[in-house]
């Protein structure tokens, strides 16, 4: 099943449901916002991925339902997070391994690693840091990138890891409603997390689900279909 984003005009693996009508567009945005304003835990964090084509009418959607600025009660919007990478080639020789460890020093201190985009990723858990709203360390999945699966709008490994990271602890309920390649349920899933995935398109169910069974260690699953 192939369709056009509306906001990219590239062939993904879903079916054009507005038509490249805006109107439609905005108003289904609107709905899925609300519904997740209702489903979200009083301190939770909502993370929305758009490109520069969509990102200020869901900015004005957003601020109608969640509020402008924050608030005691933890709602508004927070910042607005770019993600500045470059693409490139894979280097001769690269390590290929990708998968994310876990180190425990004998005093207890722990920290995380992953290797994604090509790159070697260390985050501290007694560490805090304070990040810049231009993320530009993190590179994007090249063609030859032993992470990628094939799905054409795959996003690294390392992105989901630094936001669930900073916005939940063990046992936190994660949810990616548009979860495409797979890649938040299976972040999640290694660092500890709940989590609940979705998507209309079965290629996207087909790949997280693959994606999953092939984890070392992954708690059971159940995958479902909703019947329109």
């Amino acid at each position: 099943m192939t369709g056009r984003d509306f906001t990219s005009g590239t062939q993904l693996a879903y079916s054009d449901k507005w038509k490249n009508d805006l109107d439609i567009y905005l108003q289904w945005l609107y709905e899925a916002f609300a519904l997740l304003h209702l489903l979200l835990a009083e301190h939770g964090s909502l993370y929305v991925h758009l490109d520069w084509r969509a990102t200020h009418y869901a900015k004005i959607i957003l601020d109608e339902i969640f509020g402008v600025s924050p608030s005691a009660e933890g709602g508004g919007f927070k910042s607005e997070i770019i993600w500045h990478y470059q693409t490139g080639g894979e280097r001769r020789g690269s390590q290929k391994r990708n998968h994310m460890r876990k180190h425990v020093d004998p005093d207890g201190h722990i920290t995380w690693t992953i290797r994604s985009a090509g790159r070697l990723y260390t985050y501290d858990e007694d560490t805090i840091m304070t990040l810049s709203d231009v993320w530009s360390d993190i590179s994007h999945l090249h063609q030859k990138d032993p992470e990628r699966n094939g799905y054409a709008t795959q996003t690294p490994a390392a992105l989901l890891e630094r936001i669930i990271l900073a916005s939940s602890e063990e046992g936190d309920l994660v949810l990616d409603c548009f979860c495409g390649s797979g890649v938040t349920p299976l972040v999640a899933e290694r660092l500890g997390r709940r989590w609940i995935a979705s998507d209309q398109s079965p290629l996207a169910m087909q790949v997280t689900q693959k994606r999953l069974q092939a984890l070392e260690q992954c708690c059971p699953f159940v995958l479902q279909r909703s019947e329109e």
